[in-house]
């Protein structure tokens, strides 16, 4: 009997410390099932979180039942710690005899996965309760009704940190379509990655969405078109009138110098955090070299065939005159030969130097009056051609002088040059020697040529011109790119054929709004390389180029 009575007290207090320790668990709270919907709503006001500027005033019956509606319809949610960061606004409702306000946090152009919009119920110390509305409820409350007549449009974000891509729509969008059109399109820029991509789409709500990549190499840039994502309606979001609207790029986290080859392989890279000029330099007649500018006025030279890099040291600069600022980011420019180490350059688009790559001494040899846009040397090393503004202002024009190795001037050439921009706007005029008496400049933009882009190309020994057009692409390969890229409408910068081996099968292209393009012909294959700028062919059969995000001003004809 004892011990019952002894295992009875055990069970009891069992029970009693179970029952203690249920009870100092927290309890979870639940959201509230409804909103709490103002009746009898006459007026709508939209500000920012510090009430400092109205978005919106919206008195529409139509419009205000249609937000009362959707607030109806919002998903309970909780206040997370830490909530989400988006774009806060309070919002104002007004009808009769009360106003009441509540908090909007904005979150559909964030990278958040699983809301658009959250909404809260304010007491005394800020939000105390929140539930979740879709972007057609945001898009409402800032005006923009289904009654507007817009044309079906995609708006694409990308948020570099955590490699997504936001997507926005003022239709609701079916899903089907958006799979199919990020897997028909997307490419990147390293080829051994294109099969390891791993991405997942999250739908915050049918006009939302968010690609998370998982796997995106630091070097690895990402393309694709949206082009093909349809509406419920069954309407395309394509644009006539933007053709690269619906185009994606995310960026990769590096930039520098690559050269690949025409199987698509990177063969060697040189990674730089910035740059602002690049321009092919020739050593003992050979265009074998590239010199890279950066932002704290120093250069590198490197070889194109290896990558090996030499660092120019050259700081002094004895009877300096006090030159002009420009528009380029570098204040020394050199011309484009380098002869047993001897060169010339420029300092602050005004003085011409002799220099001694090697040594790093320099000399002054000619004070331009008015600003230099470009500078080169002959194959001799004996002259020096430079572009001069034309006017008293930095214009477009330009005039070609050619001076000796003493710094007499020997040759002028009014208006020689040409390159289409606003007075005052000072860039790098490429220029180049052909051979020891025909001097190559830029000639593009003027409206009253027969082409855009070119070149003029100027005797020194008869003071004769001609002009010729950049090379273009031949119509196999241009349809090949149009049929790739999808449009007719690809602005190209620069066509380079491949100047060895099989000459009429691979070009390399840039084009404004994608980067760089490799067309092989035979193959019937393009190729894209990256964003940056396409810089030259060597000789080995490999692509050139800068890979970054932002594109720097190449200075070769």
């Amino acid at each position: 009997m004892k011990a019952a009575n002894g295992w009875s007290i055990l069970l009891i207090l069992v029970l009693l410390f179970a029952a203690g320790c249920k009870n100092t668990e927290p309890e979870v709270e639940k959201p509230d099932p409804m909103f709490p919907v103002m009746e009898r709503v006459k007026s709508v006001a939209v500000t920012n979180d510090e009430g400092t500027e109205v978005l919106a005033n919206l008195e529409n019956e139509e419009v205000i039942a249609a937000l009362l509606l959707g607030l109806h319809d919002a998903v309970p949610s909780y206040i997370e710690d830490p909530e989400p960061s988006g774009k806060l606004l309070k919002v104002k409702m007004t009808n009769e005899s009360a106003t009441q306000t509540y908090t909007v946090n904005d979150l559909r152009e964030t990278d958040s996965l699983d809301y658009s919009v959250k909404i809260y119920v304010d007491n005394s110390d800020g939000p105390s309760r929140a539930w979740v509305l879709p972007t057609a409820w945001a898009r409402l409350l800032l005006g923009y009704d289904s009654s507007m007549n817009e044309e079906p449009l995609l708006y694409a974000s990308v948020n570099t940190l955590s490699n997504s891509v936001v997507v926005q729509s003022n239709r609701n969008m079916n899903r089907d379509s958006v799979d199919k059109a990020i897997k028909d399109t997307l490419v990147t820029s390293m080829m051994e990655t294109n099969d390891q991509l791993d991405y997942h789409i999250y739908w915050s709500d049918p006009q939302r969405f968010v690609i998370r990549f998982a796997k995106v190499g630091e070097g690895n840039s990402l393309l694709f078109r949206l082009d093909g994502v349809m509406a419920e309606t069954g309407e395309s979001f394509a644009s006539k009138s933007q053709p690269f609207r619906n185009q994606v790029i995310v960026y990769g986290k590096s930039s520098g110098l690559r050269w690949v080859n025409t199987n698509r392989e990177i063969e060697r890279e040189q990674k730089y955090d910035s740059a602002v000029l690049i321009q092919p330099i020739w050593s003992d007649n050979q265009q074998d070299s590239l010199l890279v500018y950066h932002h704290n006025d120093s250069q590198s030279l490197i070889k194109l065939s290896t990558g090996d890099i030499h660092a120019m040291n050259l700081t002094e600069w004895p009877q300096l005159k006090k030159g002009y600022g420009n528009d380029y980011g570098t204040g020394v420019l050199y011309a484009d030969r380098f002869t047993s180490g001897m060169s010339y350059a420029v300092k602050e688009n005004k003085t011409v130097y002799r220099v001694n790559s090697r040594t790093g001494e320099a000399s002054k040899l000619y004070v331009s009056e008015k600003p230099i846009y470009g500078i080169a040397a002959s194959p001799d090393n004996k002259r020096v051609a430079i572009l001069v503004s034309s006017d008293s202002i930095i214009s477009s024009f330009a005039d070609l002088i050619v001076l000796n190795s003493l710094g007499k001037e020997i040759f002028r050439k009014n208006k020689a040059s040409f390159s289409g921009h606003s007075d005052g706007f000072l860039f790098v005029y490429p220029i180049s020697w052909l051979d020891n008496h025909r001097i190559g400049v830029i000639f593009q933009g003027k409206g009253d040529e027969e082409f855009l882009r070119g070149k003029a190309y100027i005797n020194i020994e008869d003071a004769s011109m001609k002009k010729e057009a950049d090379v273009s692409l031949p119509d196999e390969a241009m349809q090949l790119l149009e049929n790739y890229i999808g449009g007719t409408d690809a602005e190209i910068l620069r066509v380079l054929p491949n100047p060895s081996g099989e000459k009429e099968r691979y070009y390399a292209v840039q084009i404004a709004a994608t980067g760089i393009w490799l067309i092989d012909v035979i193959s019937h294959k393009v190729s894209w390389l990256g964003p940056g700028t396409l810089i030259q062919w060597n000789d080995l059969g490999e692509v050139v180029l800068w890979h970054s995000q932002d594109s720097i001003a190449f200075i070769g004809l």
